[in-house]
């Protein structure tokens, strides 16, 4: 219970303390987070075509978003091997994201000529090389694997801030629920770098920033303790 009061204290303090710092908000530039957003569907449904093209499937024999179905597929029609260390579930063999970033690994001993041309967004960036792809075993999963990337930023982030932004403006909702340390967090902490670039206040003199202090739970922690060991250590 000594122990436990510092923890409790801690918690109670970083909630106030990630209200207080997100409550005015942060500017959104809307409309170019709009844009990049439609950019990536554009790019998922350019993926999607070509995976189902390579796996000779269509969306109504073979659903992306059934763990499944894929299982069935990378272990069936695709050939993945089944192995002593392959992971099990309830429902069969695992197809999990740990799975497939494997799988999309493994090299050929001998190109193949599958891939005619380079894979290219609609702005004509470079997503996979012709070269990388014909020297992979399993590219379908190097092609599931952006996808389902793609498809995490759009539901997660770009979704998830443009909807909640009011007049440009988009108010956090810090919770600690989502973490082992109770700490505080929120989608801008963890949202990638390449989407923060849309997050954020600037003029010529000034800019707004976060900063993210190290270890600070443990910090709050041993402060209220009065531990001079756990408070030096720190």
């Amino acid at each position: 219970a000594r122990q436990e009061q510092p923890y409790r204290s801690t918690v109670k303090f970083s909630k106030i303390m990630g209200i207080e710092a997100t409550y005015p908000g942060i500017g959104v530039n809307l409309d170019a987070m709009l844009k990049e957003k439609h950019k990536s569907l554009d790019t998922v449904h350019r993926l999607e075509e070509i995976m189902y093209k390579l796996a000779g499937e269509t969306k109504e024999t073979l659903s992306l978003t059934s763990s499944q179905q894929l299982s069935n597929y990378i272990y069936g029609k695709m050939g993945a091997p089944i192995t002593s260390e392959t992971k099990r579930t309830e429902k069969g063999l695992s197809a999990d994201k740990t799975v497939v970033e494997k799988l999309a690994k493994e090299k050929r001993q001998v190109p193949s000529n599958i891939f005619k041309n380079d894979i290219l967004d609609e702005e004509g960036e470079v997503l996979f090389k012709k070269e990388d792809l014909n020297n992979m075993k399993y590219p379908f999963c190097a092609l599931l694997r952006k996808q389902a990337d793609l498809n995490k930023d759009i539901t997660a982030f770009f979704n998830g801030i443009i909807n909640n932004s009011i007049d440009g403006i988009y108010h956090p909702e810090p919770k600690v629920a989502r973490t082992d340390t109770f700490r505080t967090t929120e989608r801008t902490q963890i949202t990638k770098k390449g989407i923060k670039k849309y997050l954020g206040k600037y003029g010529p003199d000034w800019y707004v920033c976060s900063l993210d202090f190290a270890a600070e739970e443990f910090r709050l922690a041993a402060n209220q303790s009065n531990d001079i060991q756990l408070i030096k250590m720190l």
